[in-house]
C-alpha cells in the first residue's frame, strides 16, 4: 500500500474512532440523564447508559464500515481507471498525439529549392512526451519520391511536451532542380499532393522510465499536404 493511503486509512479510523466514543460518551449521559430525571434507581441508569452508548456505537460502526468501503471502492476503481489508461497510452503512444495541420511553402529561387513544412501536433496522452529529432523515411509528390534530404529546422523545444500542450515541427525537404520543375509545371497539381505516409518521427516518452513505447507521428489521408493556391 502507497504511503499516501496508508495516512488516508490511518486518519479515517482515527476519525471514526473519535466519532464513536464521542457520540457513544454523549448518547450514553443523555441517557442517563433522563433516567436520573425520572427518579431510576443507579443501576438502571447505569444500564440503560450502557445500552444506549453500545448501541449507537454499534450503529456508528455499521454506518462507517459502509461509507469508508464505499469510498475506498471509488478509490480502487478510479486508480484502475488510471492504470488502464496509462498503459494503453503508453502501448500506444502514437494514436494519443494527434496532427491538427499541416503546412508546406515552396522555395525555389533559392540557390538550393526546397519544401518547407509545418506540422502541428497534440499531446492528447497521460505522459510528456518528446519527438526524435532525426527524421527518417522519404516524402513523395505526386507518387514521385523526393530524392534529397529532410533537415529539421524548428525553433521549437521537441522534448517535454506535457499533457493537453501542442507544438510544431518544422522542417526542410531540399529539392533538385528537376524536381522543383516537376512540382512547379505539374498539370495535376491541384489534385496531387506531399505524401508524408512514409516520413517518420518518432514520438517517444520524455523519460526512459515511463516505459512509453516509440511509435511514429501518424499522417492519414485527411492531411493531403497541398501547395495553396
Amino acid at each position: 500500500m502507497a504511503l499516501k493511503d496508508r495516512l488516508t486509512s490511518i486518519s479515517d479510523n482515527l476519525i471514526a474512532a473519535l466519532l464513536y466514543a464521542g457520540g457513544a460518551a454523549v448518547i450514553a449521559s443523555l441517557s442517563a440523564g433522563s433516567a436520573y430525571s425520572q427518579g431510576l434507581p443507579l443501576y438502571l441508569i447505569l444500564f440503560w447508559a450502557l445500552v444506549t452508548g453500545s448501541l449507537f456505537a454499534f450503529a456508528a460502526n455499521y454506518i462507517s464500515i459502509i461509507l469508508i468501503r464505499h469510498a475506498k471502492d471509488r478509490r480502487e476503481a478510479k486508480d484502475k481507471w488510471l492504470h488502464d489508461l496509462a498503459a494503453k497510452h503508453r502501448e500506444e503512444i502514437g494514436r494519443y498525439v494527434p496532427i491538427l495541420g499541416i503546412e508546406v511553402s515552396l522555395y525555389g529561387n533559392s540557390p538550393t529549392p526546397y519544401a518547407k513544412f509545418v506540422i502541428w501536433y497534440y499531446n492528447a496522452s497521460v505522459y510528456t512526451i518528446s519527438i526524435d529529432p532525426t527524421p527518417k523515411g522519404s516524402i513523395s509528390y505526386g507518387k514521385r519520391r523526393l530524392t534529397q534530404p529532410i533537415e529539421l529546422i524548428t525553433q521549437y523545444r521537441l522534448d517535454n511536451l506535457k499533457h493537453s500542450f501542442s507544438n510544431f515541427l518544422e522542417f526542410y525537404q531540399w529539392l533538385t532542380k528537376e524536381e522543383l520543375d516537376f512540382i512547379v509545371n505539374d498539370p495535376n497539381k491541384h489534385d496531387n499532393y506531399f505524401d508524408l505516409s512514409q516520413l517518420i518521427f518518432t514520438i517517444v516518452g520524455s523519460k526512459p522510465e515511463m516505459g512509453v513505447v516509440p511509435q511514429p507521428l501518424h499522417y492519414d489521408l485527411k492531411h493531403k499536404v497541398k501547395l495553396p493556391r
